[in-house]
């Protein structure tokens, strides 16, 4: 894995998930976070590297629970049967606008990156 990072494109509201996720193709992270959990914070630059070298394979946002929990966490949840949040970080994995994964398991580079290409084709 190089140092080069990729940006992640932070998400919020009803409108950003479903064009971002919902009505999206193939494979969507998603990384639920929050800047009060130390793992979070310690997994976040692995996420970026491997959002890098993945980079046109999945698509990988974030989202900071703390600012949607009443938003688009409860739209998630109510209108879209998304699977409810137990820790974090939790990685949500969508393909085709469907859930079809969750995990909150703080994980490194290497880890993140075989988990992401176990949904690969």
């Amino acid at each position: 894995f190089s140092d080069v990072k990729l940006e992640i494109q932070e998400i919020s509201t009803n409108e950003e998930f479903d064009d971002l996720i919902h009505n999206s193709k193939g494979i969507v992270v998603l990384d639920f976070y929050s800047l009060d959990c130390p793992c979070c914070i310690q997994m976040l630059p692995h996420l970026e590297a491997v959002a890098h070298k993945l980079d046109g394979k999945i698509k990988v946002l974030k989202a900071n629970l703390t600012k949607v929990k009443k938003g688009m966490y409860r739209y998630m949840v109510r209108e879209r049967n998304v699977e409810q949040i137990k820790k974090l970080p939790s990685l949500m994995i969508f393909k085709d606008g469907k859930m079809i994964d969750i995990n909150s398991k703080v994980m490194n580079k290497k880890q993140l990156y075989n988990y992401f290409m176990t949904f690969l084709d």
